[in-house]
């Protein structure tokens, strides 16, 4: 009884990760996204996937879109196949 009770809190609590979102350059500072992280003390910067291993390494996480009504986030990916990725200003 209790494993069947914690086998559906944990797929409640899942967030299921969507196909990314392709944007350009400008979707950035229109959304309201780039901003948003920068007010709580996070750099955003774009990544190449080929640097995207070692800027995880360095402390980076990749920021994405999320959808709280549908449990869901979507990485952001420009067209030229970079991610969006962010690190603490304050570590």
């Amino acid at each position: 009884m209790a494993y069947s009770l914690l086998k559906d809190a944990v797929r409640y609590l899942q967030v299921e990760e969507l196909t990314p979102k392709l944007v350009d350059r400008a979707w950035l500072d229109l959304s309201g996204m780039g901003k948003k992280y920068e007010d709580k003390g996070v750099e955003v910067r774009w990544t190449a996937p080929e640097k995207l291993e070692t800027r995880l390494q360095l402390g980076y996480e990749i920021l994405y879109e999320i959808d709280e009504r549908r449990r869901s986030r979507r990485r952001i990916v420009r067209r030229d196949g970079l991610t969006l990725v962010g690190k603490s200003v304050s570590e």
